[in-house]
């Protein structure tokens, strides 16, 4: 499984230091592309204006919630990233280093077609508010646009509550940085989440995990099949979803109420990148569901 992968099925503080951090030469940001956000929960223009234009990088918003837009860069971070690049590449002229650091910087700056931080941002919140029913009152939501790549342009989220517990829920969001469409969806703790998924071969955990990708679709695509990938006591059960409109969704259920965990869609097909190795003479790194499971 890949960088995306594993964080998504593991901690969302992994996966955000995985996502956003600055490596080398380049972003690791892995994400797929993604129309799924449901037709029923796009926001009308007014609603979007409301939460749009936020007066200063870090306020809070009508929605409740404070928006840091981390695509607007600063003396401090052209500084500190500069310092790093001159670190990391000791033969470099400064021309080289600055030339480095533009190019890297316009990544993380959206362009004329894309929507603001605070635009990106509102869809983002009301898949979550859909989804998992809560409210983002109090919360900080970080907002980091990664475009240029060989990928969609995208804004990512980590949306998180300020001095919380170890079990307080932290999320992770990302949405198509021109539609607002939904890529890719994931929640983890602080603290390591001890959950022993038990009965890894009823049929209920392919029912849950279909229930929960058909309510992330369109109303006019259903779920045509769906296959397990894995599961285990520990990160519970992966489930892929064909889709009527050609496209797959993969998602990860857990827990007692075999509650979504982690969810990404791939509009070419699945392209098995949340398969787990198996290493030569080595034992499945997960038990595969019974075929009398599926």
């Amino acid at each position: 499984m890949d960088k995306l992968k594993k964080s998504l099925s593991k901690n969302l503080w992994v996966l955000v230091a995985a996502g956003l951090m600055i490596i080398g030469g380049g972003f690791a940001l892995v994400v797929a592309l993604n129309h799924g956000l449901p037709d029923n929960a796009k926001l009308n223009a007014e609603n979007v204006k409301m939460e749009s234009t936020p007066a200063k990088a870090n306020a809070v918003t009508p929605g409740g919630y404070t928006l840091i837009d981390k695509s607007k860069d600063t003396p401090e971070e052209e500084k500190s990233y500069k310092l790093y690049l001159k670190q990391a590449n000791p033969g470099h002229t400064q021309e080289q280093i600055d030339e480095e650091y533009n190019r890297l910087w316009a990544h993380k700056t959206p362009g004329d077609k894309d929507m603001t931080a605070a635009q990106a941002a509102t869809y983002a919140v009301d898949i979550l508010k859909k989804f998992y029913a809560i409210d983002l009152t109090g919360y900080t939501v970080e907002a980091d646009f990664s475009g240029g790549w060989a990928s969609k342009d995208v804004w990512d989220f980590s949306i998180y509550k300020p001095r919380s517990s170890d079990k307080t829920r932290s999320y992770h969001v990302s949405v198509d940085s021109v539609t607002g469409s939904l890529m890719d969806m994931s929640w983890g703790t602080a603290g390591v989440i001890k959950v022993e998924n038990k009965n890894l071969g009823d049929r209920a955990w392919i029912k849950a995990a279909v229930k929960q990708v058909t309510r992330l679709l369109p109303e006019h695509v259903t779920v045509t099949g769906s296959k397990v990938l894995y599961g285990n006591p520990g990160e519970g059960v992966v489930v892929l979803c064909k889709l009527s409109d050609g496209s797959d969704s993969v998602i990860r259920v857990a827990g007692p109420k075999r509650e979504a965990m982690g969810y990404q869609h791939f509009p070419s097909g699945y392209d098995g990148s949340w398969e787990q190795p198996i290493a030569d003479g080595a034992e499945a790194p997960c038990c595969k569901i019974p075929e009398s499971g599926k």
